[in-house]
């Protein structure tokens, strides 16, 4: 089976709850703009709804062989949309946040943070909103600090933006006023971890050789629903069959993988928010 490298919703929006635990940091709450449908996608940033309008997608730069991405994102479905500055450009397009949920509308669900972790985008140096600002800049780090195959998107995305940019903007991306900081080489991983990636997508159960801390092995039957990015590791979120629980495993201490042909019996969405609740950790920020 193929995947292809990809972050999706489910992890996003636990990069937006952990970051949300920062009391310091302002919030990002743009105001909503309406619901709609998508009818087709235009291009790798713009997305035409079922009332005739179109949509710029607000905060990010995207390479031309996005639309794809975008598609998998939004095509046929209902969306909200919120407001990040101007709420529509000289060609009479609505500028604004795209988000998938539209009972929960925020920036953490929004198309623009998925783009960025997946590493098909790059933040817009001309964003006003700071918080906003800061929560798709955290969705751009972390699509550097991934795994080989995410980072290598998100270098090639940048590539990609900054040849197509127009004539007079081409120093844009070198000299952008925002940018996401430097980190620590991430601890190797013995899997790959694209396969891993791909179970969480498909909701499949894996089975997993695992060393703990003291260096004991283990094997584990688990249903693998997220990918936790932070700074020299990446913890996997899980229920584990053996201990009838939830569990975390850094992928680095995994030796082994390999599917079992099995979806697990529950939708994905409910087991994040269970694991949520379970762990303490709050909602998309």
């Amino acid at each position: 089976m193929r995947h292809r490298p990809a972050i999706g919703f489910g992890l996003v929006t636990l990069l937006a709850a952990v970051a949300a635990q920062a009391a310091d940091k302002p919030a990002c709450k743009p105001a909503p703009l309406g619901t709609a449908q998508v009818r087709s996608v235009i291009d790798g940033r713009t997305v035409q709804l079922t009332d005739g309008r179109e949509v710029r997608l607000a905060g990010i730069e995207v390479p031309q062989n996005a639309k794809a991405a975008l598609e998998t994102l939004v095509s046929g479905r209902d969306i909200a949309l919120l407001r990040l500055g101007a709420d529509s450009d000289r060609y009479g397009r609505v500028v604004a946040l795209v988000s998938v949920e539209p009972g929960a509308a925020e920036i953490g669900q929004s198309v623009q943070r998925a783009l960025l972790a997946q590493g098909q985008a790059r933040v817009t140096a001309n964003l006003g909103d700071s918080a906003c600002a800061a929560s798709l800049l955290e969705a751009e780090r972390v699509a550097r600090a991934a795994d080989p195959a995410l980072a290598k998107a998100a270098h090639n995305a940048v590539a990609k933006i900054a040849a197509v940019l127009p004539a007079g903007r081409s120093d844009e991306v070198a000299t952008s006023g925002l940018v996401a900081g430097p980190i620590e080489p991430a601890l190797v991983d013995r899997v790959n971890l694209a396969s891993l990636r791909g179970a969480i997508r498909t909701e499949q159960k894996v089975w997993i050789a695992y060393h703990d801390r003291g260096g004991a092995a283990t094997e584990r039957r688990i249903w693998p629903i997220s990918i936790t990015f932070c700074a020299r590791v990446r913890l996997l979120a899980a229920w584990c069959e053996l201990r009838e629980s939830y569990r975390h495993f850094r992928t680095d201490r995994i030796a082994g993988l390999a599917e079992i042909g099995e979806r697990y019996p529950r939708r994905r969405r409910a087991l994040i928010k269970e694991w949520r609740e379970m762990t303490g950790l709050p909602g998309p920020a």
